[in-house]
């Protein structure tokens, strides 16, 4: 490689690194599903403007400069930590793909045809992360794809709430949905909106249930959880867990996760809240609540 070529891959190098690190807060804010719609747009992007930068480079070397970072950012963590990267496997899968397929669309040489053809698999990619992320995500973290299970359950579910009752999750409601959080998970804050439709949905009926668990935090104080639902406006029912442990053992191993449960105790749904309401009609009307 030239001397004045060497310059210009290590500002390519750079760039690469600095939209991973654009995606990565991306995707902190509005979730995986759009940061990997728009990590797709951004990676086409760059190879554009980097091909219209510095003409004197070899298109391929451009591809190399920018898969480089990717590569090596994400492959040793994901071979140490390979059980927690899983849920940010298709997006990783989903850079290298947009960077081949910039290179790609050179060989068409009408302008309209390559315009087309990054256009139609740009969509694709939109309606691949918004229909069947969804699906891989429920069955990283819930080990289904739609979130229906049948599964006993015999832990006992209490908790404190804001007057400082004890609520128990017994036989009040034919179907109870439960959304577990804690204090730190800024994705179940974002999810409330979504817990308090279904609440408002189903407040006035006397076979669901809508409560919030809070999983309490040793930083926590007796309040913590409440200001944050209160200051938000949110009315949802919640209360505090009064067994810090019990996430674990119900099985849960991220937050958010929505559970249903029937009068008998059995867990009829695992997953997220934006799933649940199917679920939940399904029961209704097949009648497998009892």
């Amino acid at each position: 490689m030239r001397r004045t070529t060497i310059l210009p891959v290590l500002l390519l190098i750079l760039a690469s690194v600095i939209v991973q690190f654009i995606v990565a807060y991306i995707r902190y804010l509005l979730g995986i599903e759009y940061s990997t719609v728009i990590s797709f747009i951004f990676y086409v992007l760059t190879y554009y403007l980097a091909i219209n930068r510095y003409k004197e480079l070899n298109k391929n070397i451009v591809m190399f400069a920018i898969l480089f970072p990717i590569l090596a950012i994400n492959i040793p963590l994901r071979i140490t930590s390979f059980q927690d990267s899983l849920s940010t496997f298709p997006e990783f899968i989903v850079h290298i793909f947009a960077v081949l397929i910039a290179r790609g669309s050179l060989f068409f040489q009408k302008q309209f045809s390559r315009v087309s053809f990054l256009a139609s698999i740009t969509l694709l990619v939109l309606l691949g992360s918004v229909f069947l992320y969804k699906h891989w995500l429920n069955y990283i973290n819930f080990s289904s794809f739609t979130g229906v299970v049948f599964e006993q359950n015999h832990v006992p579910i209490q908790g404190k709430d804001l007057n400082g009752e004890i609520i128990s999750i017994e036989d009040q409601a034919d179907l109870w949905v439960l959304d577990f959080w804690t204090t730190s998970c800024r994705v179940c804050i974002r999810e409330f909106p979504k817990v308090q439709k279904l609440n408002d949905q189903y407040k006035d009926s006397k076979d669901v249930k809508v409560i919030s668990i809070n999983i309490p935090l040793k930083r926590d104080t007796d309040n913590t959880a409440f200001n944050i639902l209160t200051s938000r406006g949110y009315t949802f029912k919640n209360i505090i867990a009064l067994d810090s442990s019990l996430d674990k053992k119900l099985g849960i191993e991220v937050f958010p996760t929505t559970l249903l449960l029937n009068r008998n105790g059995q867990i009829l749904f695992r997953g997220s809240v934006s799933q649940i309401q199917n679920r939940i009609q399904e029961v209704l009307k097949n009648g497998t609540k009892f």
